[in-house]
């Protein structure tokens, strides 16, 4: 069995570039590895060319499938970054809730997220308070439910 040296990936970029070239070593096409990783047909092709991002159940599902395992190792650059930043505060009593939500996801897919944005209302929900979340999910039960109310007016008539 080759060894292989510890990879680091700074960025989602980083992870794709590394994803292909293990599908490569393994003979993997991408609908082999939408096979073996579960995913529907197309999946592998649609991250790699950027069109749907991956998030952090199919990254493990990615690595699993590649035969991969996750190491984390702190990065003292990064911790300094966030030591310094202005929205680091000390712990206080049990934890820290600025630090809590913003170490929540990966590094590498929190900054591409920041760079590339992200389609969809996940990262929107995750800075809502509970009161916001509720709100706009009544709001969109309410346009779903006319939606469908005016599809049953056309079918009637």
């Amino acid at each position: 069995m080759m060894e292989y040296p510890l990879t680091p990936l700074p960025n989602y970029a980083a992870f794709l570039k590394f994803m292909r070239v293990r599908m490569d070593e393994l003979g993997m096409t991408q609908r082999i590895m939408d096979h073996v990783a579960g995913w529907a047909d197309g999946s592998t092709g649609q991250f790699e060319s950027g069109k749907k991002h991956m998030g952090p159940g199919s990254f493990f599902i990615a690595l699993n499938a590649l035969g991969c395992e996750m190491v984390a190792q702190p990065n003292p650059q990064l911790t300094a970054r966030i030591l310094n930043s202005h929205m680091f505060r000390p712990r206080r009593g049990k934890s820290s809730p600025v630090l809590r939500g913003r170490l929540r996801t990966f590094t590498f897919l929190s900054e591409d997220l920041q760079i590339n944005g992200r389609k969809g209302g996940l990262t929107r929900a995750a800075n809502q308070t509970p009161e916001q979340r509720k709100k706009s999910a009544r709001h969109a039960a309410l346009i779903r439910w006319a939606g469908a109310k005016e599809v049953a007016k056309n079918d009637r008539a």
